[in-house]
């Protein structure tokens, strides 16, 4: 098993996200028992915004959302001591999410069942970026085969490809 755990960005990427915390609390974004849920949600949304219309769930598009997310966070007089670190906080969030968003699975499956309840289109399954992150980071038999189900009661006559094989056993792993 290869351990891609790097302690140097696990050290800044606490930093950084306690000093965004800080920023957000004290500037009266959220409330303090409210930020972690308010960030890992911010997460969510933008991973989802970069898998919107794919073809498939990628770890590149995550990435990227990731980088983005953390150049997000970087405020004003933030620039300096962490702006160098960007890339590689980002890939270290990417690959252990749940580490700094302890939450994350849980809202990400309530955030999927929500909108699975909200009874989608075949269009709008077909482009889902939610979708492609909840399938790549949810219990395979949870959110494939609920999608899949889905897929078929709209009328979908094959087994839509949602993440590659090989990527969803990297994931497991």
């Amino acid at each position: 098993m290869r351990i891609n755990f790097d302690r140097s960005a696990n050290r800044i990427l606490i930093e950084l996200l306690a000093e965004a915390e800080r920023r957000m609390i004290e500037h009266g974004r959220c409330r303090a028992d409210d930020v972690n849920q308010f960030l890992t949600l911010a997460y969510i949304e933008r991973c989802a915004t970069y898998h919107f219309g794919a073809a498939v769930y990628l770890p590149t598009e995550e990435r990227l959302a990731a980088e983005s997310f953390v150049a997000q966070l970087i405020g004003a007089g933030m620039k300096v001591r962490f702006g160098k670190h960007v890339g590689k906080c980002a890939v270290q969030l990417a690959n252990h999410t749940s580490f700094y968003f302890p939450d994350y699975e849980t809202l990400l499956e309530m955030q999927f069942m929500a909108f699975m309840a909200s009874k989608p289109t075949l269009l709008e399954m077909q482009t889902s970026g939610l979708l492609r992150q909840a399938v790549a980071a949810l219990p395979r038999e949870l959110a494939l085969k609920l999608a899949r189900r889905e897929f078929r009661r709209l009328g979908l006559n094959h087994d839509k490809l949602l993440i590659i094989e090989d990527i969803s056993i990297q994931r497991i792993e």
